[in-house]
């Protein structure tokens, strides 16, 4: 079983997450094009709702026919608890009305230099 996607972020870091959706079958690229995103990171223990939430507005589509977008994370987003977080990327077909999801990990390193 191939292990999950995992990134880190440190504290109150601006960055943008970069995402490649492929088939879990024939891992070739899937064409985003029409498709509803979001995004949700909580912590893997004791969840009391998102620590991260973000909609489809939220994303940059520069290269969704090659199943890649953007997912840019401000630092108000990253001002959260230094612990392991579970993330999920939701990917929804209107049209055919086909949903794909992936679970991934987040772990947000403590900042030691703040502002």
């Amino acid at each position: 079983m191939p292990s999950r996607p995992s990134f880190t972020l440190k504290q109150g870091e601006a960055k943008t997450i970069q995402f490649t959706v492929k088939d879990k079958t024939t891992h070739e690229a899937i064409d985003l094009t029409g498709s509803t995103l979001t995004f949700g990171a909580k912590k893997k223990v004791n969840p009391s709702g998102l620590d991260i939430s973000k909609s489809n507005s939220d994303f940059t589509r520069t290269d969704e026919e090659n199943g890649i977008v953007g997912l840019p994370l401000d630092d108000t987003d990253t001002d959260i608890d230094a612990v392991e977080y579970t993330c999920e990327l939701k990917v929804e077909f209107s049209a055919s009305n086909i949903d794909k999801s992936v679970d991934m990990d987040l772990k947000i390193d403590e900042a030691v230099i703040t502002a």
